[in-house]
Protein backbone atom coordinates (compact mmCIF):
# COMPACT_ATOMS: atom_id res chain seq x y z
CA UNK A 1 0.00 0.00 0.00
CA UNK A 2 1.59 3.29 -0.96
CA UNK A 3 0.87 6.92 -1.64
CA UNK A 4 3.07 8.86 -4.01
CA UNK A 5 3.18 12.64 -4.16
CA UNK A 6 5.18 14.96 -6.34
CA UNK A 7 5.25 18.66 -7.05
CA UNK A 8 6.84 20.99 -9.52
CA UNK A 9 8.22 24.46 -8.83
CA UNK A 10 9.09 26.63 -11.83
CA UNK A 11 9.12 23.54 -14.00
CA UNK A 12 11.53 21.64 -11.75
CA UNK A 13 10.55 18.30 -10.31
CA UNK A 14 10.62 18.91 -6.60
CA UNK A 15 9.91 15.84 -4.52
CA UNK A 16 8.93 12.24 -4.73
CA UNK A 17 7.64 10.74 -1.52
CA UNK A 18 6.27 7.29 -0.80
CA UNK A 19 4.67 6.05 2.39
CA UNK A 20 5.08 2.31 2.67
CA UNK A 21 3.27 0.15 5.20
CA UNK A 22 5.46 -1.56 7.76
CA UNK A 23 5.21 -3.31 11.07
CA UNK A 24 7.71 -4.06 13.78
CA UNK A 25 6.97 -6.64 16.45
CA UNK A 26 8.22 -5.55 19.83
CA UNK A 27 6.90 -5.21 23.37
CA UNK A 28 4.36 -7.95 22.75
CA UNK A 29 3.61 -6.73 19.23
CA UNK A 30 2.29 -3.32 20.38
CA UNK A 31 4.92 -1.21 18.62
CA UNK A 32 4.44 -0.44 14.91
CA UNK A 33 6.63 1.26 12.33
CA UNK A 34 5.66 3.99 9.87
CA UNK A 35 8.14 4.23 6.98
CA UNK A 36 8.58 7.45 5.00
CA UNK A 37 10.74 6.86 1.93
CA UNK A 38 12.15 9.84 0.03
CA UNK A 39 13.52 9.60 -3.50
CA UNK A 40 13.65 11.68 -6.71
CA UNK A 41 11.64 10.18 -9.56
CA UNK A 42 14.19 11.43 -12.08
CA UNK A 43 17.93 12.17 -11.75
CA UNK A 44 17.36 15.95 -11.70
CA UNK A 45 20.27 18.16 -10.69
CA UNK A 46 18.60 21.29 -9.25
CA UNK A 47 16.26 20.39 -6.44
CA UNK A 48 14.37 22.16 -3.70
CA UNK A 49 12.07 19.82 -1.81
CA UNK A 50 9.38 21.00 0.56
CA UNK A 51 6.23 19.00 1.25
CA UNK A 52 3.35 18.90 3.68
CA UNK A 53 2.42 15.28 4.30
CA UNK A 54 0.28 13.16 6.58
CA UNK A 55 1.59 9.65 7.30
CA UNK A 56 -1.63 8.90 9.19
CA UNK A 57 -3.42 8.60 5.83
CA UNK A 58 -1.52 5.33 5.46
CA UNK A 59 -1.20 4.62 9.20
CA UNK A 60 -4.53 5.74 10.75
CA UNK A 61 -3.50 4.52 14.21
CA UNK A 62 -0.64 7.02 14.17
CA UNK A 63 -3.24 9.60 15.24
CA UNK A 64 -3.07 9.93 19.03
CA UNK A 65 -0.21 7.40 19.08
CA UNK A 66 3.07 7.92 20.92
CA UNK A 67 6.26 8.11 18.84
CA UNK A 68 8.98 6.11 20.58
CA UNK A 69 12.03 6.44 18.32
CA UNK A 70 12.98 7.33 14.74
CA UNK A 71 15.63 5.71 12.57
CA UNK A 72 17.08 7.70 9.69
CA UNK A 73 18.84 6.35 6.62
CA UNK A 74 20.06 8.87 4.06
CA UNK A 75 22.27 8.28 1.03
CA UNK A 76 23.18 11.31 -1.06
CA UNK A 77 25.46 11.75 -4.06
CA UNK A 78 26.35 15.36 -4.92
CA UNK A 79 26.44 16.39 -8.59
CA UNK A 80 28.07 19.21 -10.57
CA UNK A 81 30.63 19.90 -7.84
CA UNK A 82 27.95 20.63 -5.21
CA UNK A 83 29.27 20.85 -1.64
CA UNK A 84 27.10 18.42 0.35
CA UNK A 85 28.23 20.14 3.55
CA UNK A 86 25.49 22.67 2.74
CA UNK A 87 22.60 20.18 2.55
CA UNK A 88 19.82 20.34 5.14
CA UNK A 89 17.11 17.73 5.70
CA UNK A 90 14.34 18.48 8.19
CA UNK A 91 11.27 16.47 9.15
CA UNK A 92 8.81 18.37 11.36
CA UNK A 93 6.06 16.43 13.12
CA UNK A 94 3.04 17.85 14.98
CA UNK A 95 3.68 16.04 18.27
CA UNK A 96 2.20 17.56 21.43
CA UNK A 97 5.57 18.45 22.90
CA UNK A 98 6.93 21.97 22.39
CA UNK A 99 10.50 20.89 23.17
CA UNK A 100 10.70 18.35 20.35
CA UNK A 101 9.14 17.74 16.95
CA UNK A 102 11.96 18.65 14.56
CA UNK A 103 14.43 16.15 13.16
CA UNK A 104 17.23 18.04 11.41
CA UNK A 105 20.20 16.58 9.54
CA UNK A 106 22.98 18.87 8.31
CA UNK A 107 25.68 17.68 5.94
CA UNK A 108 28.19 19.82 7.83
CA UNK A 109 27.52 17.85 11.03
CA UNK A 110 28.76 14.69 9.32
CA UNK A 111 31.53 16.30 7.25
CA UNK A 112 29.97 15.54 3.87
CA UNK A 113 32.84 16.83 1.75
CA UNK A 114 34.13 15.38 -1.50
CA UNK A 115 32.41 13.44 -4.28
CA UNK A 116 30.39 11.02 -2.09
CA UNK A 117 28.16 9.11 -2.00
CA UNK A 118 27.44 9.87 1.66
CA UNK A 119 25.50 7.43 3.83
CA UNK A 120 24.02 8.26 7.21
CA UNK A 121 22.24 5.85 9.56
CA UNK A 122 21.19 7.21 12.95
CA UNK A 123 18.52 6.70 15.61
CA UNK A 124 17.01 9.72 17.33
CA UNK A 125 14.41 10.74 19.93
CA UNK A 126 13.87 14.15 18.30
CA UNK A 127 10.32 13.26 17.22
CA UNK A 128 9.36 11.38 20.38
CA UNK A 129 6.03 12.36 21.88
CA UNK A 130 2.27 12.17 21.58
CA UNK A 131 0.64 12.74 18.21
CA UNK A 132 -2.48 14.95 18.03
CA UNK A 133 -5.82 13.13 18.04
CA UNK A 134 -8.12 12.61 15.03
CA UNK A 135 -9.78 15.84 13.94
CA UNK A 136 -6.81 18.08 14.74
CA UNK A 137 -5.52 19.20 11.30
CA UNK A 138 -1.78 19.62 11.85
CA UNK A 139 0.38 18.25 9.00
CA UNK A 140 3.94 16.97 8.95
CA UNK A 141 6.49 18.93 6.92
CA UNK A 142 9.49 17.58 5.04
CA UNK A 143 12.05 20.10 3.83
CA UNK A 144 15.31 19.47 1.95
CA UNK A 145 17.32 22.50 0.96
CA UNK A 146 20.69 24.14 0.47
CA UNK A 147 21.46 26.34 3.50
CA UNK A 148 24.11 28.38 1.65
CA UNK A 149 22.30 30.14 -1.17
CA UNK A 150 19.12 31.81 -2.39
CA UNK A 151 17.07 30.19 -3.85
CA UNK A 152 17.78 27.20 -1.62
CA UNK A 153 18.52 24.69 -4.38
CA UNK A 154 21.05 21.90 -4.23
CA UNK A 155 22.57 19.59 -6.82
CA UNK A 156 22.56 15.88 -6.18
CA UNK A 157 20.63 12.65 -5.99
CA UNK A 158 19.15 10.61 -3.14
CA UNK A 159 19.12 6.81 -3.22
CA UNK A 160 15.75 5.10 -3.39
CA UNK A 161 16.18 3.62 0.09
CA UNK A 162 16.65 6.95 1.85
CA UNK A 163 13.98 6.84 4.52
CA UNK A 164 12.66 7.65 7.99
CA UNK A 165 11.37 4.73 10.09
CA UNK A 166 9.16 5.88 12.96
CA UNK A 167 8.38 3.43 15.75
CA UNK A 168 5.14 4.26 17.55
CA UNK A 169 2.80 2.82 20.14
CA UNK A 170 -0.78 2.98 18.83
CA UNK A 171 -2.37 2.13 22.19
CA UNK A 172 -4.55 5.05 23.28
CA UNK A 173 -5.07 6.01 26.90
CA UNK A 174 -8.01 8.36 27.28
CA UNK A 175 -8.88 10.54 30.20
CA UNK A 176 -12.60 10.68 30.91
CA UNK A 177 -14.92 13.64 30.34
CA UNK A 178 -17.40 14.17 33.18
CA UNK A 179 -19.77 16.56 31.35
CA UNK A 180 -20.02 18.41 27.98
CA UNK A 181 -17.70 21.30 28.88
CA UNK A 182 -15.00 18.91 30.09
CA UNK A 183 -13.27 18.81 26.69
CA UNK A 184 -9.67 18.67 27.94
CA UNK A 185 -7.39 17.31 30.62
CA UNK A 186 -5.87 19.59 33.25
CA UNK A 187 -3.04 20.53 30.86
CA UNK A 188 -5.45 21.79 28.20
CA UNK A 189 -5.01 18.83 25.87
CA UNK A 190 -7.90 16.94 24.21
CA UNK A 191 -8.93 13.73 25.96
CA UNK A 192 -6.29 11.51 24.40
CA UNK A 193 -3.40 11.87 26.79
CA UNK A 194 -2.22 10.37 30.04
CA UNK A 195 -2.36 13.74 31.80
CA UNK A 196 -4.67 14.01 34.84
CA UNK A 197 -8.21 15.26 34.39
CA UNK A 198 -9.75 16.68 37.53
CA UNK A 199 -12.93 18.00 35.98
CA UNK A 200 -13.91 21.29 34.36
CA UNK A 201 -11.19 23.87 34.84
CA UNK A 202 -8.71 26.19 33.14
CA UNK A 203 -7.54 23.38 30.86
CA UNK A 204 -10.97 23.17 29.23
CA UNK A 205 -11.26 26.95 28.91
CA UNK A 206 -7.81 27.25 27.33
CA UNK A 207 -8.47 24.48 24.82
CA UNK A 208 -11.86 25.93 23.84
CA UNK A 209 -10.22 29.27 22.98
CA UNK A 210 -6.95 27.87 21.61
CA UNK A 211 -5.77 28.84 18.13
CA UNK A 212 -7.18 25.57 16.78
CA UNK A 213 -10.22 25.72 19.05
CA UNK A 214 -13.74 27.13 18.73
CA UNK A 215 -13.23 29.95 16.24
CA UNK A 216 -10.95 27.93 13.97
CA UNK A 217 -13.31 24.95 14.00
CA UNK A 218 -16.37 27.17 13.52
CA UNK A 219 -14.83 28.44 10.28
CA UNK A 220 -14.68 24.88 8.89
CA UNK A 221 -18.42 24.36 8.48
CA UNK A 222 -19.35 20.68 8.29
CA UNK A 223 -15.65 19.73 8.46
CA UNK A 224 -15.83 20.68 12.14
CA UNK A 225 -18.22 17.83 12.94
CA UNK A 226 -16.59 15.51 15.45
CA UNK A 227 -13.83 17.89 16.48
CA UNK A 228 -13.22 18.60 20.15
CA UNK A 229 -15.38 21.75 20.24
CA UNK A 230 -18.32 19.97 18.61
CA UNK A 231 -20.08 19.13 21.88
CA UNK A 232 -23.68 19.99 20.99
CA UNK A 233 -26.18 20.12 18.15
CA UNK A 234 -27.18 23.41 16.51
CA UNK A 235 -29.78 24.05 19.23
CA UNK A 236 -27.20 23.76 22.01
CA UNK A 237 -28.26 20.34 23.31
CA UNK A 238 -25.24 18.30 24.36
CA UNK A 239 -24.32 15.34 22.18
CA UNK A 240 -24.34 11.78 23.61
CA UNK A 241 -23.38 10.45 26.06
CA UNK A 242 -24.41 13.54 28.05
CA UNK A 243 -27.69 14.28 26.23
CA UNK A 244 -29.57 13.46 23.04
CA UNK A 245 -28.26 16.30 20.88
CA UNK A 246 -28.00 15.47 17.19
CA UNK A 247 -30.51 12.61 17.47
CA UNK A 248 -34.20 12.33 16.77
CA UNK A 249 -33.97 14.59 13.74
CA UNK A 250 -32.06 17.47 15.37
CA UNK A 251 -29.29 18.95 13.27
CA UNK A 252 -25.59 19.20 13.98
CA UNK A 253 -23.86 21.11 11.21
CA UNK A 254 -20.51 21.50 12.91
CA UNK A 255 -19.07 23.90 15.48
CA UNK A 256 -21.33 26.92 15.95
CA UNK A 257 -23.41 28.93 18.43
CA UNK A 258 -24.97 25.75 19.79
CA UNK A 259 -21.58 24.48 20.95
CA UNK A 260 -20.63 27.89 22.38
CA UNK A 261 -23.85 28.08 24.42
CA UNK A 262 -23.55 24.48 25.58
CA UNK A 263 -19.97 25.02 26.73
CA UNK A 264 -20.76 28.05 28.90
CA UNK A 265 -24.07 26.66 30.13
CA UNK A 266 -22.09 23.77 31.60
CA UNK A 267 -18.66 25.22 32.33
CA UNK A 268 -19.45 26.67 35.77
CA UNK A 269 -21.45 23.65 36.89
CA UNK A 270 -18.42 21.47 37.52
CA UNK A 271 -18.58 17.70 37.46
CA UNK A 272 -21.63 15.80 38.77
CA UNK A 273 -21.08 14.29 42.18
Amino acid sequence: MSKKTRRQVNGTLVAGLMLAAGCSLALGGAVKTATIQLFPELPVTDNFQSLALDPSLVYPDLRSATILTTRVRLQFTPLNGYNANNIRVALVSPIDNPSFGVLEVLGSTYNWTGPGPFVLEIETDALNGLMPPPGVPRPWFLDISNIDGDPPIYSGQWSIDSRFEIDYDPVLVFTTACQPADIADDMGMPHSTTNPNNGVNEGDYNLFFAADGFFEQASMGSMGIGMFCDIADDAGTALPPFDQGGTNGTENNGVNEGDYNCFFNNFFLGCPV
